[in-house]
């Protein structure tokens, strides 16, 4: 029952505080650091205070507080995403940050109530309620402050290679066609676990500086393109181009929508090289940027998202090259 408690009333504070952050969207977002890492520190202190009351005052473990604070970050993953209160996508890219702060909490608070026990006579000195109400408006006083403050734009560039059993004349051909090129199945397991639409096919209008090439995806979400420079068997740099307001809500989270405020796609390169066997190395780079208050962070799942959707679409260039060749 007292940990049943604990649990219930930290858990009651973290959903109450995403429903508040919710209302400030605008003068306090998601993407913050008053949201991502106080709110989680204070949610594993004040897991540890319930605890602590709970227990009358007896010391707390290591074990205690290291679990409590994950169970209640646990259920708070599971009811917003089950209550569509936030995205899945964008909650497992962030809740192993958001756990980590939520264990550095509990770990602040095992510290700072243990040494309130005094060593004679096993009872506590007066917690001040007053400081414990403070602690927990404390993110929505920072958020408001912090606004976009610290946003940081990060200027990032991903690239993939594969080698194809052809010549750079015969994969140059497959890349500028104007006839609509249908995806082929391939696996991507980051980009597919993390429930980004499948690509169904792409469409150029000409292959020349200035033609437009449009990418089509599942559940409406689709990438415009234009030819910036072309050079025949060796160069293609196209501009991208996605309208934030024309991504269906149901395709990708507010938080990581391409085009948005945190991130945006800016263009992709196709290098091609023979090799000396006679071969085609096709050199595919994204150029794009993210914008956080903790781009050592986010930079990890863009690379990992981005390297799985590179690799799928040279996947998807090798497999029709060799289709044509059949």
């Amino acid at each position: 029952m007292k940990l049943s408690l604990s649990i219930l009333y930290a858990s009651i504070y973290g959903l109450s505080s995403h429903l508040l952050f919710g209302l400030l969207q605008g003068i306090a977002g998601f993407m913050s650091i008053s949201f991502l890492c106080v709110l989680p520190v204070i949610i594993g202190f004040v897991t540890i205070f319930f605890s602590f009351l709970q227990n009358r005052y007896r010391k707390i473990s290591r074990t205690m507080a290291f679990v409590r604070p994950a169970l209640v970050s646990l259920v708070l993953l599971t009811v917003t995403i089950f209550l569509s209160m936030e995205g899945a996508v964008c909650w497992i890219m962030i809740f192993p940050l958001f756990l980590l702060m939520a264990w550095m909490g509990g770990a602040i608070a095992r510290s700072f109530f243990n040494k309130k026990i005094k060593i004679k006579d096993h009872e506590i000195d007066d917690i001040g309620k007053y400081q414990i109400i403070v602690l927990l408006a404390l993110p929505f006083i920072l958020g408001p402050l912090e606004g976009d403050r610290l946003l940081f734009k990060r200027d990032m560039s991903i690239d993939q290679k594969i080698v194809i059993n052809a010549s750079p004349e015969v994969v140059w051909s497959q890349i500028i066609k104007t006839d609509t090129f249908y995806a082929i199945e391939k696996d991507m397991p980051v980009i597919e676990f993390m429930g980004f639409p499948k690509h169904q096919y792409t469409v150029l209008d000409s292959a020349k500086v200035g033609g437009q090439r449009l990418l089509v995806y599942d559940k409406g979400l689709y990438f415009e393109e234009t030819i910036k420079e072309i050079i025949p068997n060796e160069k293609l740099i196209l501009d991208l181009y996605v309208d934030p307001k024309k991504v269906p809500p149901t395709v990708m989270d507010e938080h990581i929508v391409i085009g948005g405020k945190y991130l945006d796609l800016l263009t992709d390169e196709y290098h091609l090289n023979m090799t000396p066997k006679g071969k085609t190395e096709v050199l595919l780079k994204s150029n794009f940027w993210i914008r956080t208050p903790f781009n050592w962070y986010t930079q990890f799942w863009a690379k990992l998202m981005m390297n799985d959707l590179l690799q799928g679409e040279l996947e998807q260039l090798k497999a029709s090259v060799e289709d044509e060749q059949d």
